[in-house]
């Protein structure tokens, strides 16, 4: 490229199409480096702890529901009596009028009371169970169906600690009490205390036979599970199939737990288990759950999402199938369905957090902020605030409406409550760049990789931090220590790429893109950049290829379309350049880069009737676009219309206080039409008022070369060059001048 360069032979317009294309293509790059650099990823949390990426619920097995109400064991007579052989018959209506009455006309009667509140509960009215028992209680307080009973109606309710408390009580009262000791292990298994449950359930095994014995033996397989004893809950979960043959429940959670192993072995030996349950009973929604859960662990989605499909059709009770389904769709790009799901989920379970939990997410993703902000307000309210994931994702929600000081607030409180909350403290220091406290936001990056030294994401933001801050080797340091955590991390790969080309190592580069490549062959990123790389290497068919590539990903993709123009006009395939720019702005027809390169395209063809079009067309979008003013008066001068030229340039300097490179531009006018002296009176007027104006310092030098005065000309190179070392048009004169190709023109 640098051979490329020489021949320029004015620093205010390149006149060759060749060596403007080479320059768009370099600013445009500079550009998209430093646009990328900008770009920070937010990590919003998914419903797993701490983990980005959906998870699905269910790896520690199904449970099984609560014992049912007891009736007391005593024979019944009268009233009673009546009232159960309705019952028994399927009338509740019935026998629950028997016992209204009865207890009307008579005194205290625990036992009416208390068959009253098993009516109401199988009825589903759990208040009016609870009373009915507290009536039962009230006369007797020792009657501990009664207690028991009630301690289900609670259970039904949810309010654990008074379900609990009338457990406690009636096993306090009948310490042989099975349903009791049931129901009390399966709240403490809910409550996550694993070896109370243990116990509990080991007790219930010996206080029950039959079928209940083979249920004890099926949730000690759960507790066991959730205590992290493996073996021992795959020994309970076949005590429960040998006691009962026909139970299916065991063979599901037996097959999700050997699932969780991963590997091939594991799970053909639980896929077994599984087609062994759906032998049995073809329809059995949790067997059709646990299939979908096997499914994801071998990393078939979509085979998950159609098995998650038939639970919830056979079962649309079962929740954990319709979560995992709109989890599944969620993770597979189906967000329309997921939707669907998660919005069905909140009529039919609307005590749920998860649900709203993940209609936010899916908001979130469409950019929908208000209502995602919504939904999650919703999740914390349901989980009353204990929902650091709905808290976090909210406080992202915040920050992309540019609430940031209340996004900083809602991390602050949530690493005050858990410091050792990664997840937060990257967020956090995503929202402390925003607002410009980029040392705090380094030590907010910093703490996260302290706290979990693998966090891939932590270290690519960190990346992205340094990079906005132009340390582009801290930057890269950040962003190969994101990909040893990750190494198909792709968008690391990318970034990485950027920072070794704006340090120069362009050779560097372009392996790093293509490494992303083989991680994500369809990142258009990847590809685009790396044909980029390539070019800066002159590898321009290679090149080409790329952004062949990338268009074949995205063909409205109008930075490679427009890249790949410049490409041929490089090539000298001009026509096709024509093309490829035509076919830009039929994408955008505001694109100036590309209506100012089809301009020099019809240049080089010599077709100036058609370039000029261009540029004015141009110049009505942006009346100041510098290089369109340049070449519309190339197009000028070369057409024999050098008057309308001036008369186009002129008024850009007359009655204002002009720019200096509207100075120059004029006076590049005059030397265009070989009006050296005019040019150099412009100059110097404008030099006396400006005298360090470095545009106006390198176009004086153009006309000393025009002049064949070499010395004057290299002289104010010079000065230029020492009030701005960078500047790319003073270096490039020296270059000629030193190499002797800035003879007279």
């Amino acid at each position: 490229m640098t051979r490329a360069l020489r021949y320029l032979q004015e620093s205010f317009l390149p006149l060759f199409v060749l060596l403007i294309a080479v320059l768009a293509l370099t600013a445009w790059l500079d550009r998209h480096a430093d646009d990328v650099a900008k770009q920070l990823t937010v990590i919003t949390i998914s419903p797993s702890s701490g983990a980005t990426g959906g998870a699905t619920l269910g790896d520690d097995g199904l449970a099984e529901a609560s014992n049912g109400a007891a009736v007391d064991e005593a024979p019944a007579s009268g009233d009673l009596a009546l009232a159960r052989a309705r019952e028994e018959a399927g009338d509740l209506a019935g026998a629950r009028a028997i016992l209204v009455a009865a207890l009307e006309k008579g005194g205290p009667a625990p036992a009416l009371s208390n068959e009253l509140g098993v009516i109401e509960l199988a009825a589903g009215r759990t208040t009016e169970a609870i009373a009915a028992f507290d009536k039962a209680l009230a006369s007797d307080p020792s009657y501990y169906r009664a207690l028991f009973n009630r301690g289900l109606a609670h259970d039904r309710r949810r309010d654990t600690a008074a379900a609990e408390a009338d457990y406690e009580a009636a096993l306090a009262l009948r310490p042989q009490h099975f349903e009791s000791t049931y129901n009390l292990a399966l709240l403490r298994l809910d409550a996550g205390e694993a070896g109370q449950a243990v116990e509990l359930l080991r007790k219930a095994i010996e206080l029950s036979g039959g079928e209940a014995r083979a249920r004890s033996w099926f949730s000690l397989g759960r507790a066991l599970a959730r205590a992290g004893d493996r073996n021992e809950a795959l020994a309970a979960y076949s005590k429960a199939i040998e006691y009962q043959p026909t139970y299916l429940l065991p063979r599901v959670n037996a097959a999700l737990l050997m699932g969780e192993a991963g590997s091939a072995s594991s799970l053909r030996r639980a896929g077994a288990l599984v087609d062994q349950a759906l032998a049995l009973q073809p329809d059995f929604a949790p067997a059709h759950f646990a299939k979908g859960v096997l499914a994801s662990r071998a990393g078939d989605d979509a085979a998950a999402l159609a098995a998650y499909e038939s639970a919830s059709r056979f079962d649309p009770r079962l929740w954990k199938a319709r979560y995992n389904q709109g989890i599944v769709a969620l993770r597979l790009g189906q967000t329309a369905q997921a939707q669907q799901v998660f919005a069905r989920l909140a009529v039919d379970f609307p005590e749920r957090p998860e649900v709203p939990f993940n209609l936010g997410r899916i908001a979130y993703r469409h950019r929908n902020l208000e209502e995602a902000r919504g939904h999650y307000a919703k999740a914390l309210e349901l989980a009353k605030d204990a929902y650091p994931e709905a808290s976090l994702n909210l406080a992202m929600v915040e920050r992309a409406l540019g609430q940031n000081d209340a996004a900083l607030a809602r991390l602050d409180g949530l690493v005050a409550a858990d410091p050792k909350n990664a997840a937060a403290w990257l967020n956090r220091g995503l929202v402390l760049r925003r607002l410009k406290r980029d040392d705090e936001a380094r030590q907010a990056l910093e703490t996260a990789l302290r706290i979990q030294p693998g966090y891939a994401n932590a270290s690519y933001n960190l990346g992205k931090l340094e990079a906005g801050l132009k340390r582009h080797e801290a930057a890269a340091a950040a962003y190969r220590k994101a990909l040893e955590a990750d190494p198909r991390h792709v968008k690391a790969w990318v970034s990485l790429g950027i920072e070794q080309g704006a340090l120069g190592d362009w050779d560097k580069a372009i392996v790093t893109y293509q490494k992303a490549i083989e991680v994500a062959p369809r990142s258009l990123k990847a590809h685009h950049n790396l044909a980029l790389a390539l070019t800066r290497r002159d590898r321009l068919q290679e090149a080409v290829e790329e952004y062949q590539k990338a268009l074949e990903i995205d063909d409205e993709h109008p930075a490679s379309r427009q890249n790949l123009g410049v490409l041929y006009g490089m090539l000298g395939q001009t026509q096709l350049a024509v093309r490829t720019f035509q076919e830009v702005l039929d994408l955008d027809p505001s694109l100036s880069n590309a209506r100012y390169n089809l301009a020099l395209q019809y240049q080089a063809l010599g077709q100036g009737a058609e370039a000029e079009a261009e540029l004015r067309r141009l110049l009505k979008l942006d009346p100041e676009h510098r290089k369109a003013l340049a070449s519309l008066v190339d197009v000028l001068v070369q057409g024999g219309r050098g008057g309308e030229a001036l008369r186009l340039v002129k008024p850009l300097v007359d009655g204002e206080r002009a720019h200096s490179w509207k100075v120059a531009l004029l006076a590049y006018a005059h030397r265009k039409m070989g009006h050296q002296a005019a040019a150099r009176a412009v100059l110097e007027t404008a030099l006396a008022a400006k005298p360090e104006q470095v545009d106006l310092l390198v176009a004086l030098a153009e006309v000393a070369i025009a002049e064949g005065r070499r010395d004057e000309a290299l002289a104010l190179v010079e000065k230029a060059r020492a009030l701005k070392p960078g500047h790319e048009d003073a270096n490039r004169v020296r270059e000629r001048l030193m190499t002797g190709e800035g003879g007279v023109q």
